[in-house]
């Protein structure tokens, strides 16, 4: 039996973390007006005080003096209101949130809220709690405690993608790139195959054409079900091309389109990913940001569903995702139902409630004890509300004990040096604590690598955790079809 193992990775821990510049901010003591107009609605070229701009901006996490040291920071020129260093809190908050949404609901998948209850009751959902089913439920146990799932595997890959094609967003690398990790996995994790993929991927990923014409594959894979599918494997991925060019709402939409249909075609899995990557990248613009530093997240969710109305005809699919974009009640989504719980409507449903949250932990913890398809519903709430809060904000522990995080830091510093987003600075936030979130944890390197949780003995399928037989796929149909 195979499982994930030590391999090159092992390189990256003995050098430590690389891509982390030493040069700093200069610091200015007054700001152009015109980077912060609308939040303090000042206009001309005058100066603004330095005591203003603490006024008006969300110091999350910084205290005392490092309040004024992050006030004189520069802006991000030509991209954000926000300064430097609260932009990339937000960026991390937005990456991290939903690998740690992810591996959070790993907790929960495909169960009801019944069962959840049982097995978790009032606890304080923990990833090690994963120990509780492991011995009840075959799907949890394929995973090692603090893993992610595909969801963030694949949200990864479109990273990779973007790095790989300096920022050019190229559909046929990415479905290149899917149809390897669907092989091999991440190799430099120890993986020998993907795990998780839903049915409807699987099948265009299966199409004669979808090598070269991903998007014809995924079109007539959608139009064989009589454009019935509607599921939620792009959406669940699809947060980091919120970040990718953000400050071009227009480009972040036609981004989000190329590699929402590079695998779903259907136009309210479109309208879904389409309202999340604009919801983050309004709140990496600074847009809807109130003079108390905190977002007005209604003028958000008006503005997303406006941008991703624009890609639905039919108005009953415009009446039902301005419903699940405004509800209130996280009940009322019935995350749990059986034979839908893929619907992409759903898990955006449960993105945007979170988004109305303050508390991560608390809003993550209702999500994902509401079960049903929990990983990729805690990816996407947590890629929204991680984007709102910001990196400082997320669970300690949550953070602390989420695997393979200095490979994925090491993908995001990639990631930020092509965006230039890390220019004149540190990839790391002074303020932010991710830096020391990053030591090696006692057990050493062997404690990174994405081994596997040992199988148990009674089990006799000798196959790689992540690799999945098309019987298991079609016995899967009928309520996962991302």
């Amino acid at each position: 039996m195979h499982y994930r193992r030590q391999s090159e990775y092992n390189k990256f821990i003995n050098i430590g973390i690389p891509g982390i510049t030493s040069q700093r901010y200069k610091p200015k003591e007054t700001y152009h007006a015109s980077s912060v107009a609308s939040c303090l609605n000042y206009s001309g070229n005058q100066s603004i005080p330095l005591g203003q701009i603490k006024t008006c901006l969300p110091y999350r996490g910084v205290h005392g003096s490092d309040v004024d040291r992050v006030a004189t920071h520069t802006f991000a020129a030509n991209k954000s209101l926000l300064p430097r260093e609260i932009l990339l809190d937000n960026i991390l908050g937005t990456i991290y949130g939903n690998c740690i949404g992810d591996a959070i609901g790993l907790l929960t998948e495909f169960m009801d809220k019944h069962e959840a209850r049982h097995f978790y009751r009032d606890a304080e959902l923990e990833y090690q709690l994963k120990e509780r089913v492991d011995k009840h439920k075959d799907h949890q146990r394929r995973w090692k405690v603090g893993d992610w799932t595909d969801d963030s595997d694949q949200m990864i890959l479109i990273l990779q993608s973007l790095v790989d094609n300096s920022g050019q967003v190229n559909p046929t690398d990415f479905a290149y790139k899917l149809l390897n990790w669907t092989t091999n996995g991440f190799r430099d994790l120890g993986d020998t195959g993907g795990l998780g993929i839903g049915t409807t991927t699987y099948k265009v990923l299966s199409h004669s054409v979808f090598r070269n014409n991903p998007k014809q594959a995924a079109h007539e894979v959608w139009s064989s079900s009589g454009g019935y599918l509607a599921p939620n494997g792009a959406v669940m991925r699809t947060s980091i091309l919120g970040i990718h060019q953000f400050e071009d709402t227009e480009m972040v939409k036609e981004n989000t389109v190329k590699i929402c249909e590079t695998t779903h075609a259907d136009p309210r899995c479109i309208a879904s990913c389409v309202a999340v990557t604009t919801a983050i990248a309004l709140m990496l613009q600074g847009k809807h940001l109130r003079q108390c530093g905190e977002y007005d997240v209604e003028m958000i969710v008006k503005d997303s569903f406006r941008h991703a109305k624009d890609y639905l005809k039919n108005c009953s699919y415009i009446d039902e995702l301005q419903r699940y974009m405004n509800t209130c009640d996280i009940r009322s989504l019935r995350l749990d139902e059986p034979g839908k719980i893929g619907y992409t409507y759903k898990c955006l449903g449960a993105g945007f409630w979170a988004l109305r949250q303050t508390d991560f932990r608390r809003a993550l913890t209702i999500i994902v004890k509401e079960a049903g398809d929990a990983d990729t519903n805690g990816a996407v709430a947590g890629a929204l509300l991680g984007c709102k809060l910001g990196y400082n904000r997320l669970p300690r522990s949550w953070k602390e004990n989420l695997r393979y995080k200095q490979w994925l830091q090491l993908k995001i510093n990639s990631f930020l040096d092509m965006e230039r987003i890390s220019e004149n600075s540190s990839h790391a936030p002074s303020t932010c604590d991710w830096k020391s979130d990053l030591t090696p944890p006692v057990g050493g390197v062997s404690a990174f690598t994405r081994t596997r949780d040992t199988i148990l003995s009674s089990t006799t399928d000798n196959r790689h955790p992540r690799s999945q037989s098309q019987s298991e796929l079609s016995s899967w149909h009928r309520f996962y079809q991302n």
